[in-house]
């Protein structure tokens, strides 16, 4: 039967089994290449894995990479190619386009035959043995995830904003284990998806993930999902995950971007391709800090001329943004 949210899907590598745990991922094109880094170390840990990419398009050089990939570590995926036409009327913002809305739709994309599935965010490496994710059980209705460890205060305003329950533990979408064929039959995407027409939610697909799974949800240890700035205290970390900070952005430096290089390194895409310079307001804000603390008076100088042009075009096009795009500080009544 036609999938409406499926353009074309391509298979690369092995098949799967009954015992296979399989990894989802939802990115745009650019992120596609990361992709291939996340899932270099996650076999450089694990056997029998098998993946899933739902993916708006790719380049021919991605695609054989990931064809490589597949062929030397004996693993197998497959690329959905997504209609997003059909999330045309969500929000999107500078830091998140249409793909994330792609976890919503795994229960709509993902044959029937697949059992748990493990979610990951492209910004991810795995440093060791999922077994945890293996062993997961009775999950049906349920989702397992980790809990955010961003500060309670910050937390309670998040959750006051989206009407979720102040004794409700609210979770980081970027690491999930679900059952896809649960969702489908209960039609939890287009459930979600009216969540989402009908609010105004700041974290998007992930503010609606945690109101829809408020009370349906189990939780894996703290190891499986780890901040970057967390990682000196959490080193028996499974699952490290850069929120904020991205490692491909060379410009900022911390200690943990070199071991996200060296799983770079063993993966087929190279240095060049794949880091980037800043493009943001705040990336050039952070990298003329950076500059100036090198004493590169001169870089510090235009790199901070580039951030205030980059924050005036922002300010210019917030201002020509409709208002359903502004973040209330409430939902609708």
């Amino acid at each position: 039967m036609e999938n409406r949210f499926l353009k074309e899907k391509l298979n690369l590598g092995l098949l799967y089994d009954d015992d296979t745990l399989h990894v989802a991922f939802g990115v745009d094109k650019n992120y596609f290449k990361y992709v291939g880094v996340v899932i270099t170390s996650i076999l450089e840990h694990n056997d029998n894995c098998y993946f899933h990419i739902l993916i708006d398009s790719a380049e021919k050089n991605d695609v054989e990479k990931f064809e490589k990939t597949m062929n030397k570590y004996g693993s197998g995926c497959s690329i959905y190619f997504i209609n997003d036409e059909c999330l045309s009327g969500l929000k999107t913002t500078l830091a998140w386009s249409r793909a994330t809305y792609y976890r919503l739709m795994l229960g709509e994309i993902l044959p029937d035959n697949v059992g748990n599935v493990l979610y990951l965010d492209a910004d991810i490496l795995c440093l060791g043995k999922l077994d945890d994710v293996r062993s997961c059980s009775d999950l049906i209705d349920k989702i397992a995830v980790v809990p955010d460890p961003t500060p309670d205060e910050e937390l309670d305003i998040r959750k006051k904003n989206i009407g979720m329950d102040l004794d409700s533990v609210y979770f980081c979408a970027g690491v999930m284990v679900l059952y896809p064929k649960k969702w489908k039959e209960c039609n939890a995407f287009a459930r979600m998806m009216d969540l989402l027409e009908n609010n105004n939610y700041p974290y998007l697909d992930q503010d609606a993930l945690n109101i829809y799974f408020a009370d349906n949800k189990i939780f894996l240890p703290f190891r499986y999902n780890v901040y970057r700035h967390l990682y000196e205290d959490n080193k028996d970390a499974v699952l490290l995950h850069f929120v904020g900070t991205k490692p491909w952005c060379t410009f900022f430096e911390h200690s943990e971007q070199a071991l996200w290089l060296s799983y770079l390194q063993k993966s087929y895409w190279n240095f060049d391709e794949v880091c980037i310079q800043p493009r943001t307001a705040t990336e050039w804000r952070i990298y003329s800090k950076i500059l100036k603390g090198k004493c590169k008076y001169r870089k510090a100088f235009v790199a901070h001329g580039k951030y205030l042009k980059k924050k005036i075009i922002n300010i210019v096009k917030r201002r020509k943004e409709p208002d359903w795009f502004k973040f209330p500080s409430s939902n609708k009544k």
